[in-house]
């Protein structure tokens, strides 16, 4: 069948399946954690307390699938060899069989340069989501705090619409809107409501080495203030200079 669609409540969308829902909220929302980058949701730490690291309580998303974790969780690392290593703790999407999303280790290959171990990201099948990297070195007996890469990738956030007067208070970083009252798209940089295009260009972010100097003016073709010339020809032209437009 060429086309496909549903949910519906009768017809061939009655029979939603497990994958077509997967498909249909993976492009409503990105894989990830619900949070932000520098908060504590499904984060991966270690305290030194043995061959193990712990994963913090809180929400994700995997291939359009929804994980949830009430309680702290430990994970077992095995054992260190006379070379480091690196694992990945991951979330690991089994739609098929287990029919779950649990919290996993990667185990790594030890090496003098050790590497990550390949993921297993299928379609319709296992899906692994990295959320951190845990360094084991050689020989190691415990996981310490600074041997563990926060891996974490973050979902997005709805789009909302308010008036400035009762635009949302709190939140969360990078939270978009359209402000009805003040006929503007508007961001939340984690401290105020900004406009999503900027009012003013800094001469900054327009200077390039052969057209516009900083803070001046552009008068001619390039920064020199020759003028701006546009040939509209066949063959090359020869009194050309930087920042001259070719039309052929």
């Amino acid at each position: 069948m060429p086309e496909t669609s549903y949910p519906f409540d009768s017809g061939a969308g009655a029979n939603t399946t497990e994958a077509q829902y997967s498909q249909l909220f993976r492009r409503l929302n990105f894989t990830g954690i619900s949070g932000v980058p520098g908060d504590q949701s499904v984060q991966v730490f270690a305290d030194s307390t043995g061959m193990q690291v712990k994963v913090r309580t809180g929400y994700a998303m995997v291939r359009g699938h929804f994980y949830k974790t009430d309680s702290q969780v430990t994970l077992s690392i095995t054992a260190a060899t006379s070379n480091p290593r690196w694992d990945l703790v991951v979330l690991r999407l089994d739609p098929t069989t287990a029919n779950s999303i649990v919290l996993a280790v990667k185990t790594g290959t030890a090496a003098a340069s050790p590497t990550d171990p390949a993921l297993t990201q299928t379609d319709e099948g296992i899906f692994e989501f990295p959320i951190a990297r845990v360094r084991v070195g050689a020989s190691a007996s415990t996981i310490a705090a600074g041997n563990v890469d926060d891996l974490r990738q973050f979902m997005g956030e709805p789009v909302g619409k308010w008036t400035t007067a009762l635009r949302p208070t709190t939140p969360n970083l990078g939270v978009i809107g359209y402000n009805t009252t003040l006929g503007v798209a508007e961001l939340w940089n984690g401290t105020a409501w900004v406009p999503v295009s900027p009012s003013s260009i800094l001469a900054s972010l327009i200077s390039d080495q052969h057209n516009i100097v900083a803070g001046k003016v552009r008068t001619g073709g390039v920064s020199t203030g020759d003028a701006l010339t546009i040939f509209r020809q066949s063959t090359t032209p020869t009194a050309n200079a930087v920042g001259d437009l070719w039309f052929w």
